[in-house]
């Protein structure tokens, strides 16, 4: 499986909240539905008529539930991507309000972890070393250079000695053609 490159980093509050959310979410619905299938005369007495519509709400319920606690994970494995998941963790929490909305804390949970997914800023990245700007691919290289290239020999990387003042005595660059303290043309 291939690592992050945020490594450990993600929005840990957006994660933990969809999850927790999205499962009260899925519990409560799948609760309704149970109740629905198990006590269908009880639940027609309650709501007469209407026995099968709250089961497809019960079933939106259980699919919304399990969609936010996908998203949610996904927030973990995919921390680059924190905004756009937020948005739908979002919107699925709103939605979740018809399926009963995990005895609407559920509902409250999700849509603060989405809130706090959407705010998360994913650390900056250090820039690669080798390679060109923008891509990170280090590029190998052969102890010895490549084999197509024949060694050089190292060049001396002596310093060359400062220059110093005939007037003042004050070391200069060895570059300088006049002297930094007193100005007088360097010999």
């Amino acid at each position: 499986m291939p690592t992050s490159p945020y490594g450990s980093m993600y929005p840990r509050a957006g994660y933990w909240l969809s999850v927790v959310g999205g499962v009260l979410i899925a519990i409560v619905a799948l609760a309704e539905l149970v109740a629905l299938i198990a006590l269908p005369s009880a639940i027609a007495n309650i709501l007469p008529g209407h026995t099968g519509f709250v089961i497809v709400l019960a079933v939106i319920g259980v699919v919304v539930g399990l969609a936010i606690i996908f998203l949610g994970l996904h927030l973990k494995v995919s921390p680059g991507s924190a905004r756009v998941t937020g948005i739908l963790i979002v919107v699925l929490s709103l939605v979740s309000y018809f399926g009963f909305g995990g005895l609407f804390l559920g509902l409250v949970l999700a849509f603060i972890g989405g809130i706090a997914a959407m705010g998360w800023r994913p650390p900056n990245l250090p820039q690669t070393m080798y390679g060109l700007p923008g891509y990170n691919a280090p590029i190998r290289q052969e102890p010895g250079g490549l084999p197509w290239q024949t060694p050089e020999t190292p060049q001396s990387t002596a310093a060359p000695a400062p220059r110093v003042c005939a007037a003042c005595g004050a070391a200069n660059p060895p570059t300088a053609l006049y002297c930094g303290r007193c100005t007088a043309r360097l010999g």
